[in-house]
């Protein structure tokens, strides 16, 4: 409930025709704290409900002062200026018709992936997200009609894959890679973002991002995600990346499978 609500409620329960219709005194408790300024009452604000009915993820990042990786989030979204544009801080997803493209909550899970085994302080790990993810912005250009108005977000998400969290967080474990295996130029080999076909009825997005034509998102549709970005950029896989590749090649080998007997069937028939 909303501070605005809380004052409501008890204004209301103060008024003596309330009290007279609860035929007797109502009691309450209040917890009043001082005014210490808007970075104080949000980290408070953060505390308060982590820990009771905890708010969505990205208000809860939005708005919490002592985790550094919310502090650099905030940092991303303030320093990359599509990002700033297109960011919504306040919803754990994206409505359909929202002309926002990625929650703020999307935007951590991908620098978090980005960052994975890298060691160093907030001041370190800042420039590397700030400017890779900088440059992932300007290889993608349908983001940056998004961002200029002349395309609608929502029309992004129905039509490309890049609209969605799964593969902006892809995106944040083939950066992984990349800064990794190609320190010295990783710019170069990013900008092949820009001919990889985006689209969800690519049938290259099937079984990784897109399952039935809709779109997933957990762990394993990232890893294939991100293995596809991996391969078309000229990046090599890791163990971890080529068992899941098996398991999916052998997902499709029983799918293919069960058509050739359905077809046998029918034939039969």
């Amino acid at each position: 409930m909303g501070g605005q609500h809380k004052r409501a409620a008890v204004a209301m329960a103060r008024s003596q025709e309330y009290i007279k219709k609860r035929k007797g005194t109502l009691g309450l408790c209040l917890t009043l704290f001082v005014d210490a300024g808007l970075e104080r009452a949000q980290q408070r604000f953060a505390n308060l409900n982590r820990f009771a009915v905890r708010p969505n993820n990205s208000l809860g990042l939005l708005y919490d002062h002592r985790d550094e990786l919310a502090n650099l989030t905030r940092a991303v979204v303030r320093d990359v200026v599509l990002f700033h544009k297109l960011a919504d801080g306040e919803k754990t997803s994206v409505a359909g018709g929202s002309n926002k493209l990625f929650a703020l909550a999307s935007i951590h899970a991908a620098t978090k992936t980005l960052l994975a085994g890298f060691s160093g302080s907030f001041e370190t790990a800042r420039p590397i997200a700030v400017e890779f993810w900088t440059e992932v912005t300007r290889v993608m250009p349908l983001w940056n009609e998004g961002g200029l108005g002349k395309v609608r977000a929502a029309e992004l998400r129905e039509k490309y894959v890049h609209g969605h969290a799964v593969a902006l967080e892809a995106l944040g474990r083939a950066g992984n890679a990349l800064l990794r295996e190609r320190r010295e130029d990783w710019k170069s080999v990013l900008a092949g973002l820009g001919t990889l076909d985006w689209s969800r009825m690519s049938p290259r997005w099937e079984g990784r991002a897109v399952v039935n034509g809709r779109i997933a998102k957990n762990a394993a549709s990232v890893i294939l995600a991100a293995n596809l970005i991996k391969v078309h950029l000229g990046l090599e896989l890791s163990i971890e990346d080529r068992r899941h590749e098996s398991v999916l090649v052998s997902e499709d080998a029983q799918v293919d499978e069960d058509n050739m007997q359905g077809d046998r069937a029918a034939a039969a028939a």
